[in-house]
């Protein structure tokens, strides 16, 4: 899944040349904290609320957030790598742009929630443990075979690296966990947090909370 795939198409995109007050006016309506701006189809950057009110400036390019603007997407970026920067951003949408700086759209925390909740990951019945280990330690090999000596099955995986520790979020084909909690507790393999979804428990609602709760977004 690329950045292109994620494109919110709700999400509004302002041209320079435009009113200040009639962006004001179109953020406030659609709650919107940050916009992109672009000139010629090329993008600026992003303006914020805030900025936008406060200031007395006319000039759109004079208001860009020099550093909420280096962050952005390529159109191939995958999923993996989309993840982290809503994370740590504090941009609910985050633009695409292609090699030559041309606009092709945004991506959404609300796109990405709904994209999560069709993959195997985060769709359906299960458990989803968070394991935190120093990244010398790191052995993937060993987490699966915890997992297969309990009759557990792997059936997704995603990893970030935080200071110098790996954050592993792993999604089990079960909700019977407590013996694979234990054994990881018996190698010194930290746990973060973990979560399982019953069948009865399975709704759409339920599985964006989680979602949103184990990957910070």
């Amino acid at each position: 899944m690329n950045a292109l795939q994620l494109i919110d198409t709700d999400v509004l995109v302002f041209s320079a040349d435009a009113s200040k007050k009639d962006i004001v006016k179109s953020m406030e309506a659609k709650n919107m904290e940050h916009a992109s701006i672009i000139k010629k189809n090329k993008w600026l950057g992003y303006v914020s609320l805030t900025s936008l009110i406060a200031s007395n400036e006319e000039d759109l390019t004079l208001l860009i957030e020099e550093g909420l603007s280096k962050t952005y997407f390529l159109p191939n970026q995958h999923l993996y790598e989309i993840y982290p920067s809503f994370q740590r951003s504090v941009l609910s949408e985050i633009s695409i742009i292609d090699e030559e700086g041309v606009y092709l759209g945004s991506a959404s925390k609300s796109v990405l929630g709904k994209k999560l909740l069709n993959t195997l990951t985060y769709r359906g019945i299960g458990s989803i443990i968070v394991l935190k280990i120093f990244h010398t330690d790191f052995v993937l090999s060993r987490i699966s075979n915890i997992v297969e000596e309990n009759n557990a099955k792997i059936v997704g995986l995603m990893i970030e690296e935080i200071d110098q520790n790996y954050h592993i979020n792993i999604k089990l084909n079960t909700t019977e966990i407590a013996a694979i909690l234990s054994s990881f507790q018996r190698f010194s393999i930290e746990i973060e947090s973990y979560h399982s979804i019953s069948e009865s428990e399975w709704q759409v609602e339920k599985a964006f909370e989680i979602a949103f709760k184990h990957f910070n977004l």
